[in-house]
């Protein structure tokens, strides 16, 4: 079972990695501009919850690993 997690879980943070990325780029993008600071501030809170997610799923995935003794 925890193999199954384990595989769900680095697929789940390469995808959010992805949306992290692209949300960064159009950030730069926004702040250069120095217009539409409603997008900016919401690119950028929607920016930090995706990391949290990241983060979140990256420390299940140690223990995941610790567990199976892949560390």
């Amino acid at each position: 079972y925890e193999q199954e997690e384990y595989k769900k879980l680095t697929k789940e943070i390469d995808t959010l990695s992805a949306k992290r990325d692209k949300l960064q780029e159009e950030v730069m993008k926004l702040a250069n501009a120095g217009s539409d600071f409603t997008r900016l501030e919401a690119a950028s809170v929607e920016m930090g919850a995706l990391q949290d997610q990241i983060d979140n799923k990256s420390e299940r995935c140690l223990e995941l690993a610790e567990l199976a003794g892949d560390i």
